[in-house]
């Protein structure tokens, strides 16, 4: 399972080469992350790495792992606000009373 979920995102990030789709677009996609194992980490909320891509009109122009600094959905959550992110991937998140 875990391998067709790394193959989407290299899929999905791959497809990211696609200028006309973004029209000049920048973007930061943000994927919860196991950097000793290079794969999606399961969850969200006990995420302690993210791996952020810069997408901008011609495609990926970078990416860095990043620590998260708390823990939990909403420290988690606010520290990739303040990272810039728009979008995240994840394999799962359970119930969140904000």
């Amino acid at each position: 399972a875990g391998s067709d979920k790394n193959r989407f995102i290299n899929e999905l990030l791959q497809n990211a080469d696609d200028a006309s789709a973004y029209n000049g677009v920048q973007m930061k996609v943000a994927v919860t992350y196991d950097n000793s194992t290079g794969t999606i980490f399961q969850h969200f909320g006990k995420a302690t790495q993210f791996k952020i891509y810069d997408i901008d009109d011609t495609g990926v122009a970078g990416s860095e792992v990043v620590d998260v600094d708390g823990e939990g959905h909403e420290a988690v959550a606010g520290f990739l606000a303040s990272k810039g992110v728009n979008i995240v991937i994840c394999d799962n998140v359970t119930e969140v009373n904000f």
